[in-house]
């Protein structure tokens, strides 16, 4: 069996995958994850198929259309997975930077399919026939090496973001995260490899994305990455009208939804949010749960506050954490004190008869 026919084997597996990998995100309950999810997946299958495309052409033309069609897929599919990181980790990622990558995988997109009329790409294509994998040969252009260093970058973001995450949690949580972490790094690996001359002529990026599809798969079959009920609390929670922190049981950060963030915007600086967190959950303990009066920018605020954990094997109380909800009382505050102002006044009046 030559060379090009075992790689060949290998890339219609990977195929099949990217296939059924699909098919099992788009049978589960619809959320945001799934969606972002799914069009990750089937932007990873358009470059799988491509490149399967690319290792069956027998000249630079048929080659070269194959690598424009993947790149249909390819330029999209790590800012979405990168936008499901994020999301998945509850990290904020300004609305600007995601626009900003979409309309960047855009402009790459039309700069690579009309490369044919500008070397800003790729500066020349030839096409090796006599390899034992027939591949093509690409002088890279300007917009080549800045389109690889912005995708290297999103990597980067997304692998700090899923480990960072990781460090946090606990239990099946922590197995997802882990898995999710490993999607990450097997097609980065897959491009680093690629830059390598010891490849001569096989890109092996398609084989890591095929490993991510295969993980992806595996976790939410297995760790029911993308359970909807899990989901649902999660984005109850997020869009709440009250706002909501949890911290860990040594009070360090771990999370807060979008109305704490608007009500608190210190939680969006490392510096300001570790003196804030000190100051709303200083003496905060099972003992101690008692209701707070919490004032900024003239509006009352009634802080609330729960443990989080369960009980272990011996029926003990174990506290990973502490939950605040934060209630806008201000009308019940500032209607409280004209009752008692015009009790004061009633009685005064009544004095004086």
């Amino acid at each position: 069996m030559s060379l090009l026919t075992m790689v060949t084997i290998i890339q219609t597996i990977g195929v099949v995958v990217g296939l059924a990998t699909i098919v099992v995100l788009n049978i589960q309950e619809s959320s945001y994850y799934q969606k972002i999810l799914s069009l990750t997946s089937i932007c990873s299958f358009i470059g799988l198929v491509a490149y399967l495309f690319e290792l069956l052409s027998d000249n630079a033309k048929e080659a070269l259309l194959a690598a424009k069609f993947g790149y249909i897929g390819k330029s999209y599919a790590m800012v979405l997975f990168l936008l499901f990181i994020t999301k998945y980790c509850d990290f904020h990622l300004p609305d600007f930077i995601k626009k900003g990558l979409l309309v960047f995988s855009t402009v790459m997109l039309i700069i690579i399919l009309s490369n044919d009329y500008h070397n800003l790409y790729y500066t020349n294509v030839s096409f090796v026939s006599d390899a034992n994998i027939p591949h093509l040969v690409l002088s890279k252009g300007i917009m080549y090496y800045i389109f690889m260093a912005v995708i290297l970058m999103v990597m980067l973001t997304y692998e700090t973001v899923a480990f960072s995450s990781l460090i946090k949690r606990k239990g099946r949580e922590r197995r997802r995260l882990m898995l999710l972490c490993l999607a990450c790094i097997v097609p980065a690996f897959g491009l680093i490899l690629n830059f390598l001359p010891v490849m001569k002529g096989f890109d092996p990026t398609p084989a890591g994305i095929m490993g991510s599809c295969l993980i992806i798969t595996y976790t939410v079959l297995r760790y029911g990455l993308l359970d909807a009920m899990q989901l649902a609390r999660e984005d109850v929670i997020d869009l709440a009208q009250e706002g909501v922190i949890v911290v860990g049981k040594g009070y360090n950060y771990i999370y807060s939804n979008k109305k704490a963030e608007t009500i608190l915007p210190e939680l969006g600086s490392d510096g300001d949010r570790k003196k804030l967190l000190q100051e709303l959950f200083t003496g905060v303990d099972e003992d101690n749960l008692e209701k707070r009066i919490y004032e900024k920018d003239d509006v009352i605020y009634e802080l609330r506050y729960s443990v989080l954990g369960g009980k272990n094997q011996d029926n003990v109380q174990s506290i990973s954490g502490y939950m605040l909800w934060i209630f806008d009382k201000t009308k019940d505050y500032r209607y409280t004190k004209e009752l008692e102002r015009l009790r004061i006044e009633a009685e005064k009046a009544n004095k004086e008869k």
